[in-house]
């Protein structure tokens, strides 16, 4: 079942639900999605390098882990949490390997987070042990 929720230029989400009648993870409102967050969740359309006062998540949206990652942020820390989806970006990189290279880090997998100091966490798991 396909979510029925809209993307950024009207047209219809292509993710997959477990239920029908239901809204993807990303479509679902910040408070069902996670509990009441104390953080806002910005879903950027445009690549931008990682921005002070903020945590910046770049992954995909269907990852698991990425999934955790912002959810996790949005709930555990006061700042706002944006999150770049590398395959739905209107620019920038496409890949993980293109990702890391742009963003200067020594890393393979998704997410790829950065505090809002624009220090570079990690993934999931490093950002759980904060």
């Amino acid at each position: 079942m396909k979510c029925l929720g809209k993307t950024n230029n009207g047209r219809r989400c292509s993710r997959q639900c477990h239920q029908p009648n239901q809204y993807c993870w990303q479509h679902q409102s910040d408070s069902q999605l996670i509990g009441g967050a104390s953080s806002p969740i910005m879903y950027p359309t445009k690549f931008k390098n990682p921005t002070k006062g903020q945590w910046d998540i770049y992954g995909k949206n269907f990852c698991p882990y990425t999934q955790r990652a912002v959810t996790y942020a949005s709930q555990r820390f006061k700042h706002p949490v944006a999150f770049f989806d590398i395959v739905t970006l209107q620019s920038g990189p496409k890949t993980t390997s293109q990702l890391a290279k742009k963003l200067k880090v020594n890393h393979s997998t998704v997410p790829m987070i950065f505090d809002p100091n624009n220090k570079f966490i990690g993934g999931s798991s490093d950002l759980m042990r904060i």
